[in-house]
């Protein structure tokens, strides 16, 4: 089964489905008749047919399979596992791909719930040997505000309510993550406060034990063995509990030391926050780039918009390298000087701007955030009108 399952990996990995599908389809019946029904091969090779069918634009026979194995996994795993939240990612997805909206936003919505809880994400971190999270989790975020998007189609009434949510959880993505390295500098932060340092000391060694414990609760699911499967239950009863302290621990920080709290792990700013600190001269456009589209929002001291433009970060990389080569004279010493091309600068400012400048107009002070290809880029030499002589 293994073999297969490998093999499966590698025809998928090359495009040829069919034949993945073949592998998968053996490995999944060879686990199916040989391991009980929560074991991590079993749930691995489930999944590796669905994701199949996801990549093959099949989600209808994708969507049992992701919900079986995301049934396993709520009963194996701790509440706050990283694992959990991206099986429940995947099966957001593939009722996203068949414009299932409504049921698929609550699901989209535990995924970001769990990925975005700090804990899960230091516990991966650790998990990963390293002080920071190699693992990208944007995909799920982006794809929490792509579903609210699509749904407010069709639900105006609940506009305020889904844009409001789209654009606390687009802040969790693509997010600075290096705060979280201060947890490794408890000494400095906690210095003249006792209290501070046993708190950080008792979080630094939870999280410590959690990677261990990780590993033995794997094994047992894994083994054929009764009794080490027996242990399974009270090796998640113990990472659930280390789970809730983290929480209670993350709670006391940052009601008693929040200056640390903040720091080490800042939280979404809401709508009405963000309105909150802005004059009536001023307005705040956040554009982020996803693989897919580019999300817009513009809010100011009275009013909130959003869009979608249809340029994927891949796209809008090459064309802001087109514009930047034409802007740095640097270049212009070592090859002929290109003209500057106003018709697409102007098609940018009308996909990245325009669809907000409702908000935005009549401001004298703008805020802008932005990520990815966007940071390298003065969006102050976008044309808004299109030039006259192509």
């Amino acid at each position: 089964a293994t073999a297969l399952n490998n093999l499966g990996e590698i025809h998928r990995d090359d495009g040829r489905f069919a034949e993945a599908e073949v592998m998968f389809k053996r490995a999944l019946a060879i686990n199916e008749r040989n391991l009980p029904a929560d074991h991590p091969y079993l749930i691995a090779t489930r999944a590796n047919l669905a994701g199949l069918y996801l990549f093959a634009s099949r989600p209808v026979e994708a969507e049992p399979l992701f919900r079986s194995a995301l049934t396993v996994l709520e009963k194996t795993l701790p509440a706050n596992n990283p694992q959990l939240g991206m099986a429940n990612y995947w099966l957001a997805r593939t009722l996203f791909e068949q414009k299932k909206y409504e049921e698929a936003l609550p699901v989209a919505k535990r995924a970001s719930a769990i990925i975005g809880n700090s804990n899960s994400r230091a516990v991966t971190r650790q998990l990963r040997g390293g002080s920071l999270d190699e693992s990208n989790y944007d995909q799920v975020f982006t794809l929490d505000a792509r579903i609210a998007f699509a749904l407010s189609v069709g639900r105006p009434q609940d506009i305020d309510m889904l844009r409001a949510g789209a654009f606390e959880v687009l802040q969790r993505a693509d997010a600075d993550d290096t705060g979280r390295s201060l947890a490794n500098m408890a000494s400095r932060f906690a210095a003249g406060s006792d209290d501070l340092a046993r708190l950080l000391r008792e979080q630094r060694d939870l999280l410590r034990h959690l990677p261990a414990l990780d590993r033995r609760l794997a094994n047992a699911l894994g083994s054929s063995d009764p009794a080490a499967r027996a242990q399974a239950a009270a090796l998640r009863t113990e990472a659930e509990a280390i789970g809730t302290r983290l929480k209670d621990i993350d709670v006391t920080l940052r009601r008693d030391h929040p200056a640390y709290g903040d720091l080490a792990d800042p939280k979404p700013i809401s709508v009405a926050e963000t309105q909150s600190l802005l004059q009536p001269n001023e307005a705040l456009a956040l554009v982020l780039p996803v693989p897919e589209a580019t999300f817009i929002f513009a809010v100011s001291s009275t009013k909130i918009d959003w869009a979608v433009a249809p340029i994927r970060s891949e796209d809008l990389t090459e064309r802001i390298a087109t514009l930047r080569r034409q802007l740095d004279p640097n270049l212009w010493r070592t090859r002929p000087l290109e003209p500057f091309d106003r018709a697409l600068a102007h098609r940018l400012y009308r996909a990245l701007w325009a669809p907000l400048e409702d908000v935005l107009k009549d401001k004298s002070q703008v805020f802008v955030i932005t990520t990815g290809p966007l940071t390298s880029f003065p969006l102050s030499v976008l044309v808004t009108e299109a030039p006259k002589d192509g």
